[in-house]
């Protein structure tokens, strides 16, 4: 996910903003990810031992502190955002992924972002994106557009997807509204300030983060 911190006047489409505040969106060039702003603020991390389908590592709970507002990437990267970075600079990622076969998830030493092996269009995310792959983007994001973009923290990511919440992730009530991350569905990322239904696919999807400061 992509994450930009400080508040401070990046551009707006095609103007400038004097300030930006929690709820609002902008990104930094036609094809740039939209980004969304959250405010500082302060979570209980993780999850309780009672929740159901929780998993070992999501504990134990603590106190988190958000010192500082940034803005977070309202949906994953997508393939045509991706496809463009390659197109721009010739990167060539390492072969291989991880796939869903016959049951499991298992290493596929063909399959790539181009062949993932089941049917995408530039819209959907991309996948079968690297940890070094995923860094070689923000860096030519960056160097595009003169902002410095970095992936998000693990508490950035549980942050921005609790939006202000304690509910488990599959279905909870945000202000009225519901949501669900539930077989991999995309919404837009809303701010903690608004009641704005929320979703994330994270499974091998590139998220990013950028900061403005």
């Amino acid at each position: 996910m992509l994450f930009r911190s400080s508040l401070q006047a990046p551009r707006i489409d095609a103007g400038w903003s004097p300030a930006l505040r929690p709820g609002d969106s902008f990104r930094d060039c036609a094809d740039c990810p939209v980004m969304t702003v959250l405010p500082a603020g302060r979570y209980t991390m993780g999850s309780p031992r009672n929740e159901a389908g929780r998993f070992r590592q999501e504990g134990p709970q603590r106190e988190t502190n958000i010192p500082a507002g940034f803005a977070i990437g309202r949906t994953e990267i997508s393939r045509g955002q991706w496809a463009r970075f390659v197109a721009a600079t010739g990167y060539t990622p390492a072969p291989g992924c991880f796939v869903w076969e016959n049951g499991r998830m298992s290493p596929n030493p063909s399959a790539g972002w181009r062949n993932p092996g089941f049917a995408q269009t530039d819209t959907h995310p991309a996948v079968c994106v690297s940890w070094d792959d995923a860094q070689a983007y923000v860096r030519w994001l960056s160097m595009e557009t003169g902002r410095t973009y970095r992936l998000a923290f693990e508490e950035e990511w549980e942050y921005a997807a609790r939006a202000g919440t304690s509910s488990a992730a599959p279905a909870a009530t945000i202000s009225g509204s519901r949501w669900s991350s539930r077989g991999c569905a995309s919404r837009a990322l809303g701010a903690l300030s608004q009641s704005t239904s929320i979703a994330l696919r994270r499974a091998g999807s590139l998220l990013l983060i950028a900061s403005f400061r």
